[in-house]
């Protein structure tokens, strides 16, 4: 019962919210593209980023590795 009045809630929420969303969707042409776009690009940005961090882990371990195999 109370997950239907929350799905309810819920669609009664984006009901009112899509007539702003599509007013402002037409008259400033759809620029949320450029904004997706962007938001894209700051993922690729963080995965990169991610990666070297696993880059920078894996030589921590194989430094380990070096000092363990001499002592």
């Amino acid at each position: 019962m109370l997950k239907l009045q929350t799905l309810q809630s819920l669609f009664s929420f984006l009901f009112f919210l899509s007539p702003p969303a599509l007013i402002a969707t037409l008259l400033w042409g759809g620029g949320g593209e450029r904004e997706r776009e962007r938001e894209r690009e700051r993922e690729r940005e963080r995965e990169r980023e991610r990666e070297r961090e696993r880059e920078r882990e894996r030589e921590r371990e194989r430094e380990r590795e070096r000092e363990r195999s001499l002592n």
